[in-house]
């Protein structure tokens, strides 16, 4: 199972804290029928993590479906994501899942908080093309996965692992236009009203995956 989840385009997309509480979520519910309360200070005292455990590390893996979560904090509210788990359960799951989504094109859902977050990182149309890629390929192979939001971040994140960044150089006689910061800009933003100068430390994200 670790290898499958290792493999997965879901969980390698994760922040690190999530797949952390995930693993030692997985085996501290092996002990208790593979059920927990959400109660975190109990949690904190039981499982080998030295980082404050919290609702923004658990959230990811209930969005992703590896665990289920119950409505009524006063049950057990934590289900891991077992192998045992039916193939049909699974599949009904995500079906549920999806309908509480917006719809792109044929195959591809995502929530509107979903589809904001990826706008605002990707811009408008290159956030179409992956949608448009994603949407294509679930429809010629027929794979399904637990969340098109994370599979889009990782796809992306491996795009950009293959592809060979344009070195910036310091533009002359410009610094940062960020207050406070006197390093030398690199980048010239004229997407605003005035234009805007960058340092590295200060690149936009989209500007950052495109240059060194």
């Amino acid at each position: 199972m670790y290898n499958k989840l290792l493999e997965d385009d879901d969980f390698d997309s994760m922040p690190d804290d999530s797949k952390l509480l995930f693993f030692c979520l997985l085996l501290f519910a092996s002990r208790k029928q593979n059920k927990i309360k959400r109660n975190f200070q109990f949690l904190q005292k039981r499982l080998p993590i030295s980082k404050k455990i919290t609702a923004k590390i658990l959230q990811p893996l209930i969005n992703a479906s590896f665990i289920n979560c119950y409505q009524d904090d006063s049950e057990e509210i934590a289900e891991c994501l077992q192998d045992a788990t039916p193939e049909r359960e699974t599949e009904q799951r995500q079906n549920r899942a999806e309908e509480e989504k917006d719809k792109y094109m044929d195959f591809v859902f995502l929530s509107k908080d979903e589809h904001q977050k990826l706008t605002d990182k990707f811009g408008e149309q290159p956030l179409l093309e992956k949608i448009a890629s994603l949407n294509d390929y679930i429809g010629s192979s027929g794979k399904r996965y637990k969340s098109h939001y994370f599979t889009i971040l990782a796809w992306s994140r491996k795009d950009g692992a293959g592809r060979t960044k344009v070195k910036l150089f310091p533009i002359a006689g410009r610094t940062c236009s960020i207050q406070d910061c006197k390093l030398p800009a690199v980048y010239k933003d004229t997407s605003g009203n005035y234009d805007n100068y960058k340092c590295t430390e200060h690149l936009p994200e989209k500007v950052k995956e495109l240059y060194a």
